[in-house]
């Protein structure tokens, strides 16, 4: 009876003894996995704080520095203006931390500039691509002529420095108000221009109009020079390379005398005269 008491109490105490060791081993276990662990994540966020740091060196360092600007799609946009902004954005930054999104927006303020994209050719080069506002009339407003794109909207003064074709005559008539109506009024009147400059061109007729006075959007009239003279021709509501026509063969040699021609189209024409 003794010895089989002994017995269980050693398997007991066995039992015990062999569990032990097994939790320190788990444990063991663990802190292995996740020391290694630990010091690899502090050895890679020193070694990308490392990495981080060089890299923002040599992006502003000369390797980067702007040393050409292309330019695309410019016609009478200066040049020189699109570099001088790309180079004072990135005198500091350099090509690689250039804010391109703020050159864009200043490209965008210059004249005659719709749109602009700006994009970074690695390693020392800015390419600017430029769709133009394109001159579609030049008005006169006061004593000043100035150009003016399809959207009625007033580009710049017409002068010697104005670059590119100019359009073949001067809108006359347009609304200085600066409401919504008037703005509305003037597109208007660029669409009428642009369809008169289409048809008269087309008939070979537009070297003989000096002005168009598109006051009254319904009445246009063609201002032409005949005998040293200018004579208003009224051309009514449509068929109006056919109007400028009659009208140009009504006056063909008497501009001296014949200050206006209304409805040149009808049968009879409605003439009037300087003298009278």
């Amino acid at each position: 009876m003794t010895k089989k008491r002994t017995t269980a109490t050693r398997r007991g105490t066995a039992t015990k003894t062999a569990a032990r060791p097994r939790r320190k081993k788990g444990g063991g276990k663990m802190v292995n996995f996740f020391v290694p662990l630990f010091l690899m994540a502090c050895i890679l966020f020193c070694l990308g704080l490392l990495f981080s740091a060089g890299f923002s060196n040599a992006a502003s360092s000369d390797f980067f520095k702007v040393r050409h600007v292309e330019t695309e799609g410019t016609q009478r946009v200066s040049d020189k203006k699109i570099e001088q902004i790309v180079r004072a954005g990135t005198h500091k930054a350099g090509v690689w931390n250039a804010d391109l999104e703020s050159i864009k927006q200043e490209i965008e303020k210059l004249k005659f500039v719709k749109y602009a994209s700006v994009s970074r050719v690695l390693p020392d080069t800015v390419h600017v691509t430029v769709i133009e506002r394109k001159p579609s009339a030049s008005v006169r407003i006061g004593e000043q002529d100035f150009l003016v794109d399809e959207e009625a909207r007033i580009l710049t003064r017409v002068g010697p420095e104005v670059r590119g074709p100019l359009p073949p005559f001067v809108l006359l008539g347009w609304d200085e108000d600066a409401t919504q109506s008037a703005r509305d009024m003037n597109k208007r009147r660029v669409e009428m221009y642009l369809k008169l400059v289409s048809e008269w061109r087309r008939f070979d007729l537009i070297a003989r109009v000096k002005a168009v006075d598109i006051s009254d959007i319904n009445d246009p009239q063609a201002k032409v020079l005949d005998s040293g003279e200018i004579v208003t021709i009224s051309l009514g509501k449509e068929d109006f390379a056919k109007g400028l026509q009659k009208g140009l063969e009504t006056i063909a040699g008497k501009g001296e005398r014949i200050k206006y021609v209304i409805d040149p189209n009808d049968e009879n024409p409605i003439i009037g005269y300087r003298n009278s």
